[in-house]
């Protein structure tokens, strides 16, 4: 995507009335507050109308992933990659934590900008290799822990909880299709659970322990130690592994997420988040957050998640349900959104480098952000998008399909 350089007038490019109600990005740079937003605006709308189809039916024209990369999640990943990289100056932890899988891409982004003027300014990052089944096995430390993990909200049977959620080798196998959409359980299903747990209740604590003996030697290799300020970025999340981390290491612990739920509401810790439940208060609900599982299955990295740590502290990762076929639709993926960020890093560097965001002065703004995402997540009926009308991404563990393709 030919990027406006910041010399560049931004202007909203030439649109008649008929396309206007018919072209998804019509008001886009509408809502553009900052220098930044208007470029990208820009540079997103003349892409769109170069992919666009005759007049009376303007919608771009989608090929391939690596269209999708470029025209919607490149963006999207980049403004909130400036976003974070600016609460990062305003706040220099000791260290920047990407979490795994959906941070492993968007650490990529973050390092490049330290190799900009004023890089240096920036906190260095690690990607720390962490899941809930993970942090919720190590937080395991009395009677009352298991019985509030078997009672937490899940979707699966019985045996999937107790597979996914406790230590290997107690519980036996999740008994679910890897293709099977899973229903939540119920509470006589989460009772029948606590039981079996509490049958091995000394061994699944004894277990726990030495999980947070291995896992805390892990954080420490990575530089977090007890008393520092540590940034920890997920994606979307309502602080789950935060709240463990916490529990791990006495720190200055710091979330910071594209989209954040508060969900649970005894634990309050530091959050920072470009989305909440609302762009603002009172008005509409964030289109990502309310279709924010479609985009963790789209920015997710290709690896395994993480079960848990065995005796030698080495990571074991859940079986792994995706195909060869999806694995590679990621890397097609992901590839375009790391070139589309280069050549904003490459092309509006005087906006974005670390230099340029000490300023202070606000480059991203929620509604913009928000925005961009809901041409897949909304108005999914205005682009033309046929090539994925058969291709279903699967989610994390196997819980059924995710298709990509979106009802309006």
């Amino acid at each position: 995507m030919p990027w406006p350089t910041p010399t560049d007038t931004p202007r909203l490019p030439e649109i008649s009335p008929q396309q206007d109600s018919a072209h998804p990005w019509a008001d886009l740079e509408h809502l553009a507050r900052s220098p930044l937003e208007h470029h990208v605006a820009r540079a997103v709308i003349e892409h769109a109308q170069r992919l666009g189809g005759p007049p009376e039916d303007p919608r771009p024209r989608l090929s391939s992933m690596t269209q999708v990369g470029q025209l919607i999640l490149g963006p999207l990943l980049g403004v909130f990659t400036v976003w974070l990289a600016q609460q990062m100056m305003l706040r220099q932890p000791h260290l920047v934590l990407f979490a795994a899988r959906d941070g492993l891409l968007l650490r990529q982004l973050y390092e490049s900008l330290r190799h900009l003027p004023g890089g240096h300014n920036l906190p260095a990052s690690r990607y720390l290799r962490i899941s809930r089944s993970l942090i919720s096995k190590a937080s395991l430390r009395s009677d009352q822990d298991l019985a509030a993990l078997c009672h937490s909200p899940f979707a699966g049977t019985v045996d999937d909880l107790l597979a996914e959620r406790l230590p290997a080798g107690l519980a036996g196998v999740s008994t679910s299709s890897p293709d099977a959409p899973r229903t939540a359980l119920d509470a006589a299903g989460a009772q029948l659970a606590l039981q079996r747990a509490f049958a091995h209740r000394d061994q699944i604590l004894q277990d726990a322990a030495g999980l947070r003996q291995h896992y805390s030697a892990y954080l420490h290799r990575l530089g977090v130690r007890e008393g520092g300020t540590f940034a920890f970025f997920d994606l979307v999340s309502m602080g789950t592994c935060q709240a463990g981390l916490e529990q791990l290491v006495t720190a200055d612990w710091q979330g910071f997420y594209l989209g954040f739920y508060r969900g649970m509401p005894d634990w309050h810790g530091q959050v920072s988040a470009l989305l909440t439940r609302g762009v603002h208060p009172g008005e509409h609900p964030s289109w990502l957050l309310g279709r924010y599982h479609l985009l963790e299955t789209m920015v997710t990295s290709t690896e395994a998640s993480v079960s848990t740590m065995n005796c030698a502290g080495a990571f074991l990762s859940f079986a792994e349900h995706r195909c060869s076929a999806h694995l590679a639709c990621l890397e097609q993926l992901h590839a375009a959104v790391r070139d589309t960020w280069a050549s904003m890093v490459a092309e509006l560097s005087s906006l974005i480098s670390p230099a340029a965001l000490a300023g202070g002065a606000k480059a991203v703004y929620p509604e913009f952000a928000d925005r961009l995402w809901r041409h897949i997540s909304s108005t999914y009926s205005r682009l033309e998008l046929s090539f994925l009308d058969g291709l279903h991404l699967r989610d994390d563990l196997g819980r059924g399909m995710i298709a990509l393709r979106v009802p309006t």
